[in-house]
């Protein structure tokens, strides 16, 4: 995109960012989800990739063409040098740094150097990837950018070409550009907070990008978070925006084609005056005007692009936000003021650190205080003692305006509720959400709370859909037609329902993954009444200017709602995302919560056989099984309650899942284990027997099926007393419409016929078929019939196509068929003449297919079911474990045929030889002239004409011996028995045991959920076994063809209730649905891992309110204590505590200034500018840099100070003592000294001895006893001059002395 063309879409955009644009067509026909998802799928990852290497490739080719660089083009040396002594530009650049034409300055000669003239603009040459050297950093990224590069271009490079997000708030870190420290304590406090703040809420974190200031602990905060989360926590974008003539080591950076990446070095040793860059940033805007080593160059460039940043608007889930920016201060100088007043003026909120130093220690101590105790001379108070060396720079009318300012936008920042709530859904704190915005000083109503709460399922927010929720806002509401299209319209690209634009093309998917048998969920509408948006979906927004998503609940009087179950829907869009925590909280609101569980393990199931990404398939496999085992949750405790409520919920219609029910659902998704369950078994045992009791012995049901009299006396009981008290007509219709009866009499049926079929193969195979192989056919016809009927037997209506394909999804259905078939051919056969052996062969091959179908009636045995399982597993290990038994067999089988046999043309001995020889010897048939020892030529054939003996080996015909090499055939048959036997027969041992070890497991599960199929097959067959079936199929083709009744599912499968019954059921199901969420719930605490994690929560709480409790108290300690202490009368200094004096409160020293006259040689007096020019006893430490006065401290008791008494014997004490009480009091007060603190200061006495005469005895008697007890310490007789080297308050004391004589100064 150009840039023009940005600054165009952001214009159209300021005031709201909305849902892109899509087209909206209405497709007629959907094609199959299977295929188009997967080839959709396919094209879009290709695609991703695609485009990922051509953004690489053109990378190298938009920036140079979109964003320069800045050059000078004319060389004026300047006055100034180089930090190597070299001839440097106006432009601070040396001439060899310059372009070669900007040497020869033939088009500017004679003129001054003018950046706006003589800097010109070019591609820029330094772009790309940056890697710190040595510092095991990630890859950054950075660029070179000129100082007048639009704003939009770099926002476009940042967006598109570096992939960053955009962002949900923009930090702006500034403050202090020079080191400084920071409490621990409070460095903990912003290192964790700024870097919680910055990935809960997505945000840019901006600041200067140096390694030094305030931008090394925003890059130490980052690194700190990044080394104790990993990756959990989130990438932190920090955004380094520096001054390209500023940084050091720049040079590598410097590739004309870009740097992918380019290697740099920090090297703060050699920075000199110049910065390196921080290598915890992970990004980098490098601004450049064309000068070397001037700051401040990216400031104004700065200042823009955050303002045109904050002026975008980013869409999260249907909540368009313009960028809200905030300015974090730490420490900081005048120039940090200055950028605050600039921030709060263009109405930018600003924190500041309080405890961090200098400006921002100023302002949170005036925050504080009331405005009318807030005067000019208080902040010029406290800027004094912050800024001692650059107070200067705080001019009073500076001072005043910062303050106006400040006071205008005091109220700054008071959003209203909706404002915060939609920032706080955007940002992701449900936290605050909870703390700060629903309390009791706000009454949100539902409706006002349906914007923020589609934004939220949108965006996947679950915390805040279960907030919204316990705040009022009701699903039923919610969910109108409007919200659920436009739901659908913004799915993830990469959901199977992302172009499904109308409902009705949702429910043709959905009736996929679901199943055939169900109702769409979705009936398509007619064009009359289908749903009109009232606002169009793509310009739906919600801004927190005006324009919201509320249009999409206004309801108009032709509103028409096609859903019937908004919990349902919601479940649905959620579930075919995978969204577990969000469809978990939706699920819990559902009545119908079992047949809800089993349709989203359903639908996962088929969504997983859709996903490519390994991860995502087990993710939805993983949460399938979740919600099967929430149903089999609840209906635990349902069956636990009432168990005849219990199994009513399996078979009743659910009208809200397509008109189906739990156990349909169950057995479509192949829930075993809900299958499988207790309650559900005793289900299908009833059923399964019938109208009789289930407490009913085998024996007697057999005894009954045979002598159906014995019915009359009572042998067998029944489950409801009418038919104990009925006749026998009534008894016999109940006994043999049995699930049970009619399985056992087909089952005695099915024996007969395999006997009767046997009998007539073996025994009575006439030319003319015989009376006996007419029944075998005539019964089998009525097994076609039966057959037959199945096929088309369609309860659910699912269509001729879909039952046909559900009949041969059965493999015994299969079976059956190819029996049929095969029984047809054989048949035909038979009754040709001359094809009557060949018939036989073929029905006695098809009387084998016949006997396997035993094993289907043997599933329904709780013995041989599970083992028939196994055994159809294991088959499958025998077709692969043939396949390499195959390989030994033919390899060794044509070596063998080939040493042995030479040119053998026949090719059943061929075959014979090569593989059915080779295969008999695995099972001991060893050849007898392999070896040579049982070498017999009248068994085989010399030339191979006898059509029944093999071809004799080669061999000597004089000697009558082998020819062939025995030293090879027998080695090759011992590695051959040595493979097969030992090693391939071992392996096939092994995957078997490995398969019934495996198949054991689940071989329950699997066996209850197939023994469902038996049950309801036989409670839907005709009562009568074959060939007395046939009467049946009389019946039935007169009643479906002739009457066209439809066919019906039993009502034993499939019940509809009435609407109060199904109310009051569903309530009942609802509150036991809640009972299991509470035990789930009290089953999470109690687990050892919740314990754990809940215990580290309470520690890190308990911590903090600790922490924050001795942060008050240390806060209130200290202010108690300072009301307490000293305060300094000059105001505070910025130290607390006594620091290097000896006690808090002044400390009082005597300063003597003893004076003379300077004198010449001839003994008169000097002067200057007629004043007489005085001279001043001075000492001096070693270590110290100035001359002082003899004065100081005194110890306890003692009159002279210590630094006087270590200046003179001690002889002359006393009578300096009498020289001090004649001295005259020249100043007493308050000293400015750098030791003092706010609660310790330095106070002072200066007495002055002044000598008028040279000839002076107790002058002579001073210069006589000074001396240096302290070889570190010099005495002298100073000159009183303003220039004497002296410290500053020692030179107030001695213009006070110098005003006392009327002397020079």
């Amino acid at each position: 995109m150009e840039p023009s063309l940005l600054r165009k879409a952001g214009s159209r955009q300021e005031d709201c960012f909305g849902v892109p644009p899509r087209r909206v067509a209405d497709v007629g026909m959907v094609p199959n989800p299977r295929r188009s998802n997967s080839s959709l799928c396919k094209n879009r990852r290709s695609q991703f990739l695609f485009n990922n290497c051509e953004k690489q490739a053109n990378l190298s080719s938009w920036i140079p063409e979109n964003i320069k660089k800045k050059e000078c083009m004319y060389f004026v040396e300047s006055s100034k040098l180089s930090d190597a002594g070299k001839v440097v530009c106006e432009c601070g650049y040396t001439r060899e740094q310059h372009l070669e034409g900007a040497t020869r300055p033939h088009a500017f000669l004679d003129k001054e150097w003018d950046p706006k003239k003589h800097v010109q603009e070019m591609p820029t040459d330094a772009f790309g990837d940056i890697v710190f050297a040595g510092l095991g950093q990630g890859v950054g990224k950075f660029v070179r950018v000129s100082q007048d590069t639009p704003c939009s271009t770099i926002y476009h490079l940042m967006t598109q070409h570096w992939g960053l997000d955009v962002p949900s708030l923009l930090i702006s870190v500034t403050g202090g550009a020079k080191d400084f420290n920071m409490k621990p304590r409070l460095r903990s406090v912003f290192r964790r907070g700024l870097v919680k703040v910055a990935q809960t809420t997505g945000a840019w974190i901006i600041t200067g990008g140096s390694h030094t200031g305030v931008m090394k602990q925003v890059g130490e905060a980052v690194r700190t978070s990044s080394l104790s989360s990993g990756h959990s926590g989130g990438e932190v974008v920090t955004i380094g925006i520096a001054t390209w003539g500023a940084v050091h080591n720049r040079e590598s950076l410097v590739h004309p084609t870009g740097g992918f990446p380019a290697e740099y070095v920090v090297d703060e040793e050699g920075q000199g005056h110049l910065t390196c860059l921080d290598s915890n940033h992970s990004h980098f805007i490098l601004v450049d005007d064309g000068t070397h080593g001037r700051y401040g160059v990216e400031i104004p460039l700065r200042t823009k692009l955050e303002k045109f940043i904050s002026e975008q608007t980013k869409e999260r889930g249907g909540v368009a936000i313009k960028i809200p920016i905030v300015c974090v201060v730490l420490e900081g100088g005048p120039g940090t003021l200055q950028t605050i007043y600039n921030a709060i003026a263009h109405g930018t909120p600003c924190v500041i650190v309080e405890g961090s130093g200098r400006v921002a220690d100023v302002i949170a101590q005036v925050a504080g205080l009331p405005v009318s105790e807030v005067t000019i001379c208080l902040i010029q108070q406290k800027l004094g003692s912050l800024f001692r060396e650059a107070f200067e720079t705080f001019t009073e009318g500076r001072v005043v305006e910062w303050t106006r300012k400040s006071r205008s936008h005091d109220h700054f920042g008071h959003e209203n509720w909706d404002h915060q709530l939609k920032l706080a859904v955007a940002w992701n704190r449900v936290d605050i959400a909870r703390s700060e915005i629903f309390t009791d000083e706000r009454q949100w109503k539902p409706s006002e709370l349906h914007p923020v709460m589609t934004a939220a399922l949108i965006a996947n927010k679950p915390e805040f859909v279960r907030l919204f929720l316990e705040n009022g806002v009701r699903l039923a509401d919610l969910v109108t037609c409007d919200t659920l299209l436009y739901l659908y319209q913004n799915l993830e690209p990469a959901c199977l329902f992302h172009y499904k634009l109308q409902m009705h093309h949702v429910a043709q998917v959905l009736r996929e993954l679901l199943g055939d048998f169900t109702q769409p969920l979705y009936p398509r509408p007619r064009s009359s009444d289908r749903p009109r948006l009232l606002l169009p979906v793509p310009n739906i927004k919600l801004s927190v200017q005006g324009v919201s998503l509320r249009s999409l609940y206004k309801r108009s009087s032709s509103h028409v709602a096609f859903t019937m179950d908004p919990v349902r829907d919601l479940l649905i869009w959620a579930i075919v995302q995978n969204r577990r925590e969000l469809a978990e909280i939706i699920w819990a609101q559902s009545q119908d919560c079992i047949a809800a569980a089993l349709a989203c393990s359903k639908i996962l199931k088929g969504l997983s056989r859709e996903e490519e990404d390994t991860d995502s398939l087990e993710e939805m496999l993983a949460l399938a099984d979740e919600y099967e085992q929430r149903a089999i949750g609840v209906f635990t405790e349902c069956y636990r309650k009432d168990e005849e409520r219990a199994q009513q919920l399996l078979v009743r219609v659910s009208e809200a899942w397509g008109k189906t029910t739990c156990l349909q659902l169950a057995l479509e998704a192949k829930d075993m284990k809900f299958v499988s369950h207790g309650g559900i078994q005793a289900f299908l045992t009833k059923v399964w027997w019938g109208q009789l009791s289930v407490d009913n012995g085998l024996w007697r049901v057999v005894l009954c099926m045979l002598a159906f009299p014995l019915l009359a006396t009572g042998l067998v009981s029944f489950r409801e007393r009418r038919l104990q008290a009925a006749r026998v007509l009534p008894r016999i219709r109940a006994f043999f419409s049995a699930p049970v009866v009619v399985f056992h009499l087909n089952t005695l049926s099915y024996f007969a016929f395999l006997c009767l079929f046997a009998y007539v193969l073996m025994a009575d195979f006439q030319p003319t078929p015989s009376a006996c192989e007419g029944l075998v056919y005539l019964w089998l016809f009525s097994l076609v019939c039966e057959e037959l009927r199945q096929l088309f037997y369609d309860p659910d209506g699912c269509g001729l196509m879909k039952a046909v394909l559900l009949y041969f999804s059965d493999f015994w259905n299969k079976l059956d068929i190819a029996a049929i078939l095969l029984f047809i051919a054989g048949l035909t056969c038979r009754l040709i003449p001359t094809m009557l052996y060949p018939g036989r062969i073929v029905l006695s091959l098809d009387f084998i297919m016949f006997c396997l179908r035993l094993m289907h009636i043997f599933t329904v045995s709780k013995t041989l079911g599970p083992k028939i399982i196994i055994v159809k597993r294991m088959m499958k290990d025998v077709f692969f474990f043939l396949f390499l038994l195959a390989v030994w067999v033919v390899s060794f089988g044509v070596a063998k045929q080939a040493i042995l046999i030479h040119n053998e043309r026949r090719v059943e001995w061929v075959f014979r030889g090569a593989v059915y020889h080779s295969y008999l010897t695995i099972f001991g048939q060893i050849p007898a002239y392999i070896d040579g020892v049982n070498f017999d030529l009248a068994q085989c054939s010399p030339n191979g004409t006898d059509p029944y003996k093999p071809k004799c080996p080669e061999s000597d015909a004089a000697r009558q011996t082998p020819a062939f090499p025995e030293w090879l055939t027998v080695p090759l048959l011992c590695l051959y028995l040595l493979f097969t036997n030992i090693l391939l027969l071992n392996l096939l041992i092994a995957m078997f045991n490995y398969t019934f070890q495996q198949v054991q497991e689940c071989t329950d599960q699997i066996w209850k959920f197939q023994r469902h199929g038996l049950i309801e097959e036989y409670q839907s067959r005709p009562p009568a076994p074959p060939p007395f079936i046939l009467l049946n199929h009389v019946h039935l083709f007169i009643r479906r063809v002739v009457l066209k009744s439809p066919s019906k599912r039993h009502k034993q499968f499939k019940k509809k209730l009435e609407k109060n019954e199904e109310a009051a059921l569903l309530s009942w199901e609802v509150f036991l649905k809640e009972n299991y969420l509470q035990d789930q719930q009290l089953q999470q605490k109690q687990r050892p891992e919740q314990k754990i994690r809940d215990i580290s929560e309470k520690v890190d709480a308990v911590v903090d309110r600790l922490e924050m409790a001795r942060l008050k108290q240390s806060g209130s300690l200290e202010q108690r204590l300072a009301s307490l202490e000293e305060q300094n009368p000059m105001g505070r200094t910025g130290l607390r505590g006594r620091g290097d004096l000896d006690c808090f409160g002044p400390n009082h020293t005597l300063q003597p200034v003893i004076t003379r006259w300077k004198r010449n040689q001839d003994g008169a007096i000097c002067r200057k500018s007629i004043k007489k020019v005085l001279e001043v006893l001075v000492v001096k430490r070693a270590l110290s840099e100035h001359w002082a006065l003899p004065g100081g401290s005194r110890d306890p008791g003692e009159t002279l100070p210590r630094k006087l008494k270590q200046a003179l014997r001690r002889e002359f004490w006393a009578a300096f003592e009498n020289l001090l009480r004649q001295g005259k009091e020249v100043y007493k007060g308050y000293v400015d000294d750098p030791r003092n603190t706010d609660n310790a200061w330095m106070e002072t006495v200066a007495v002055s001895i002044h000598f008028p005469d040279q000839s002076d005895m107790e002058l002579k008697r001073l210069n006589s006893h000074l001396h240096s007890g302290d070889p570190g310490l010099s005495v002298r007789w100073q000159l009183v001059d303003r220039r004497s080297p002296l410290y500053a308050n020692h030179k107030t004391i001695l213009r006070k002395a110098a005003a006392l004589f009327g002397a020079h100064y």
